[in-house]
């Protein structure tokens, strides 16, 4: 995208000026000062535009009817929080972002007739020869096109996107998720980024997973990994639970002194561990307890006692 559009600065600017604006223009959308989701990304770009500048000065000189451009567009990150729910029923998200699309009133071309001029200087190539003294020393951006090997003339130039060929759109990209991704994956679609300029090739969008939720609960290798509390004569005699998978309830049955049962949810694979949840003594379980108590006390002795008598 145009440099001087980028930083707000029009033909002419003086280098001075052009840094003043930069400086300003940091501070403002620094991620660290600025929690815009998008902050980041603006900041780049303000950071790039004004790396080409200070590489080309020349660019703060040129004709308004000249914009400069790269090739292709843009490619960069989105974030999009997911659980681990839509993991494991493989469900479709989306993630809203800003990008910049092809002026629709042009095509693309930042020309109202669409029919760009070729640079005479480079011959479209974006690329002159620099020498000194008639030695050819190296290839250098066209000065003439800023290396967009174009030129629009003053009177030809798109009162929409004023010949920078792109404009920003908020879009939605359809991410469907799968039992086997995991937290921090990032996942890439070859377009999804900025759209090149001057017709020019698509950038990519990268997004990364970034996973919210309840901590007990996680996906380790396409297996769901949950907790379920039962009481302790639960876990003594065994019995038919209900448990809870991301708001369905699955019946099992847990054998006695089961520490962990395994059930199919969603033709998905769960593991849940059983945790003993003791329960404050009422003077009813304590009486309970007591007899019980009692009794082993009981059969330990008498366990005790016909050891003793073995010769």
């Amino acid at each position: 995208m145009d440099p001087l559009k980028v930083l707000g600065l029009e033909p002419g600017t003086s280098p001075d000026k052009a840094r003043s604006q930069y400086m300003l223009l940091c501070k403002q959308y620094h991620p660290d000062k600025n929690s815009d989701e998008y902050a980041e990304q603006q900041f780049k770009e303000i950071s790039n535009a004004y790396k080409q500048i200070e590489e080309n000065p020349s660019l703060l000189d040129r004709s308004p009817g000249h914009f400069y451009s790269g090739r292709q567009g843009e490619t960069f990150q989105v974030n999009l929080k997911i659980t681990s729910g839509d993991l494991f029923f493989g469900r479709t998200r989306s993630v809203k972002y800003k990008r910049l699309a092809s002026c629709k009133k042009c095509h693309g071309t930042g020309s109202k007739s669409m029919n760009t001029q070729i640079c005479g200087m480079c011959k479209g190539s974006g690329i002159v020869k620099g020498s000194i003294f008639r030695v050819v020393r190296s290839d250098n951006q066209c000065p003439e096109c800023a290396g967009v090997g174009v030129v629009i003339p003053r009177d030809d130039v798109c009162g929409y996107c004023k010949g920078a060929t792109l404009l920003p759109e908020t879009t939605l990209q359809k991410v469907k998720l799968d039992i086997g991704y995991r937290n921090g994956q990032i996942l890439i679609y070859k377009d999804g980024g900025n759209d090149g300029p001057f017709r020019g090739s698509n950038g990519g969008l990268y997004v990364k997973l970034v996973l919210e939720g309840d901590r007990r609960t996680c996906i380790r290798d396409k297996v769901l990994h949950i907790e379920a509390e039962i009481s302790p004569a639960q876990h003594m005699l065994g019995d038919k639970i209900s448990v809870d998978v991301f708001g369905k309830a699955y019946v099992c049955n847990i054998k006695p002194l089961d520490k962990e049962v395994s059930i199919a949810a969603a033709g998905n694979p769960v593991k849940v561990a059983l945790l003993v949840k003791w329960p404050e003594l009422t003077d009813k379980s304590r009486k309970l307890y007591e007899r019980i108590l009692a009794d082993e006390k009981k059969a330990m002795e008498a366990s005790s006692g016909s050891s003793e008598s073995v010769p």
